[in-house]
């Protein structure tokens, strides 16, 4: 009898939910969205996670996202993610009752795409356009290694064609040690990032300051700076999907006087702001302006959002280690 969530095959929760027609062994799998009965092109996808190893998904039509247990969370409409996970292994101790478990071998499948060469160019007038809408700047720019891509080339693991992205506005994210960690296309809303390497966004950066907030992309984090709060420095995960790695969240936690976040304010950064208060305590901050902090920036200006967080990021933050203290992943 299964007794933990860690016990479930994640593959078999979204392949039992979903009523898959397929069995997941690695590939990715693009359906038509569960969330919104209009969808017409499939903008509902699962993936692996190749750093952590099970599957995640993204509902582009929903603006939805999570890992297995925050799908059964949504489809079943429960507030906690600790129900949903009773009811996972609930049914699948019932699914074992009546059904035997086939054994599985992990094999690749469909595998994604990898980044194989990038060629560099100097700053031109279409980015100053879009990065001054955010009021970034060069300075920031430079400071967080964002560099301008010409192109850059992907191709699948185990294949010889490679596939040349030439467009407007493609930035490669890199390292303190100028090595590419990700992809950045804001003008392609498909493909708006290709994932190079794991990597804390802006940790190669932090100075030991009295508080950190977690932010939801390095955009958001080079807005947050702008806004002038001395006291406080910001990190954010390489994919909306991911979480910081626990071990970087518990030394932070002995290291700062205070933790939040301030993730999307969408149904996926609230999803994902919650599981940071059920895991760690960690409170979080709320934008009522736009869905995250770069685009208040851009719509209100630095000021008005300045003022608009000031309260309610103080208070949080002053107040946030009362919280996480009490959390066992603390001690």
């Amino acid at each position: 009898m299964v007794t933990s969530i860690s016990e479930v095959p994640d593959n078999w929760i979204f392949e039992n939910y979903l009523n898959l027609s397929e069995t997941l062994n690695g590939q990715d799998v693009n359906i038509k969205s569960i969330f919104n009965a209009r969808d017409r092109k499939p903008s509902f996808y699962i993936f692996m996670s190749r750093t952590e190893n099970k599957y995640f998904w993204k509902d582009f039509s929903a603006g939805k996202s999570g890992d297995s247990v925050e799908l059964v969370r949504e489809l079943n409409n429960l507030t906690y993610r600790f129900e949903a996970e009773t009811k996972v292994i609930s049914d699948y101790n019932n699914y074992l009752q009546h059904n035997a478990v086939p054994s599985r071998e992990y094999t690749e499948g469909k595998k994604p795409y990898q980044v194989t060469q990038y060629k560099t160019r100097g700053w031109n007038t279409d980015d100053i356009d879009y990065w001054t809408k955010f009021k970034i700047g060069s300075q920031l720019l430079e400071h967080y290694n964002v560099v301008p891509l010409l192109y850059f080339k992907i191709c699948r693991e185990g294949q010889e064609v490679n596939l040349t992205i030439r467009n407007r506005n493609i930035y490669g994210y890199f390292t303190n040690s100028r090595e590419l960690y990700k992809i950045y296309q804001p003008l392609n809303p498909e493909y708006k990032f290709f994932k190079v390497k794991s990597y804390i966004q802006g940790s190669e950066q932090l100075t030991g300051r009295q508080y950190l907030v977690i932010c939801s992309s390095l955009k958001d984090l080079m807005a947050f700076n702008l806004l002038g709060f001395k006291n406080a420095e910001a990190i954010a995960p390489d994919s909306e999907n991911v979480m910081i790695p626990k071990e970087f969240i518990l030394d932070a936690m002995h290291k700062y006087e205070g933790i939040c976040t301030i993730l999307d304010n969408d149904q996926a950064g609230i999803n994902a702001m919650q599981r940071y208060r059920e895991l760690y305590g960690i409170p979080n901050v709320l934008l009522k302006y736009e869905k995250d902090v770069a685009d208040s920036v851009k719509t209100y200006g630095i000021e008005s959002t300045r003022i608009h967080l000031q309260r309610t990021l103080s208070h949080t933050l002053k107040n946030s280690k009362q919280i996480y203290t009490l959390c066992d992943f603390y001690q």
